[in-house]
């Protein structure tokens, strides 16, 4: 891929959750680090197509509880399922299985 003027990076706050946004001219995809870098939008810009599903009304972002029911959940997007998708130790801590109830938010470093 060719890089343009039109690759953007942005970050914006909405309930309350910080979601950032990478676009070019082709794709633009949305993410929530705190969330375990939940996909909440992948976006084709040439044809308007949303690829990830969210519940009528549009998502509703929040964490999990401590084994909660999938059907509890978000039901929006993609989940990464970072650092772990199975129950485990990582940098010292216990973290549950796909982050749920942990407390446990990725952060975005670098330039």
């Amino acid at each position: 891929m060719t890089l343009t003027s039109l690759n953007k990076a942005f970050v914006r706050h909405e309930q309350s959750f910080e979601i950032y946004t990478l676009q070019n001219e082709s794709l633009e995809i949305s993410l929530v680090p705190a969330l375990g870098a939940k996909v909440i939008s992948l976006l084709n810009r040439k044809t308007g197509r949303e690829w990830m599903s969210s519940p009528r009304g549009g998502p509703r972002l929040f964490r999990n509880g401590w084994a909660d029911d999938f059907a509890a959940s978000t039901l929006v997007g993609w989940d990464e399922c970072l650092p772990t998708i199975a129950p485990c130790v990582y940098k010292g801590r216990s973290v549950p299985d796909h982050l749920e109830g942990s407390g446990f938010a990725l952060s975005v470093t670098g330039s």
